[in-house]
């Protein structure tokens, strides 16, 4: 008789040989979940193979844009643990974590304003590709400080965890240059309101 089961082997595991590292080496940007107007994912390939996001309100001309988060070197990286319950929930609990540098009032309003969201993040590890976290259902700050540290060796700035419960593992990006987003530039010299284009290739 046949049995209805799942099926949860999809295909080989390939052991990646060569040098390698951990941790997000380069950017990590964040949006609020509410701004998104869709990321879909192949349902093949798991890949994120569109980003789009929703129109800002008039008189606004262009649609929501991401920011970028201006971490501290080696302090940011995404995880994905499994959680299986008794109650036979079994979901992803997904997090990142970072640490920013400053304590001027610009860095604690920013710092203010993310105990309340639902944030979709975008980081890039070290072996270049993208992924997305918090991408159904938002992730949520669970564990911040900011301060001044006691002493000169101390951290002057603030950390953050943020995590989602997820049915996926973050998806990649794909990184075939036809994924874009506009970030607000947080680039030294940049004014207010300036937008720029990144390109996931």
């Amino acid at each position: 008789m046949a049995q209805d089961c799942c099926s949860p082997i999809s295909g080989n595991i390939v052991k990646v040989c060569g040098a390698k590292r951990g941790g997000m080496i380069k950017c990590l940007y964040a949006v609020s979940l509410c701004n998104i107007d869709k990321i879909d994912v192949d349902s093949t390939t798991g890949e994120v193979i569109d980003i789009s996001m929703k129109a800002q309100p008039s008189p606004a001309t262009t649609d929501y844009f991401w920011y970028e988060i201006g971490v501290k070197k080696n302090t940011h990286g995404f995880t994905n643990t499994a959680t299986i319950n008794d109650g036979g929930s079994k979901y992803f609990e997904q997090a990142v974590s970072f640490s920013i540098e400053g304590f001027d009032q610009p860095t604690k309003n920013a710092f203010n304003d993310m105990i309340d969201g639902e944030a979709v993040f975008i980081g890039i590890s070290a072996d270049g590709n993208a992924h997305v976290l918090g991408r159904l259902s938002g992730a949520e700050m669970t564990e911040g400080t900011i301060g001044t540290g006691v002493a000169v060796s101390d951290l002057f700035g603030g950390t953050a965890t943020f995590t989602a419960q997820e049915i996926e593992v973050t998806p990649s990006i794909i990184m075939d240059g036809s994924i874009t987003i506009e970030v607000q530039s947080s680039a030294e010299g940049a004014t207010a309101g300036d937008v720029i284009t990144v390109t996931f290739d």
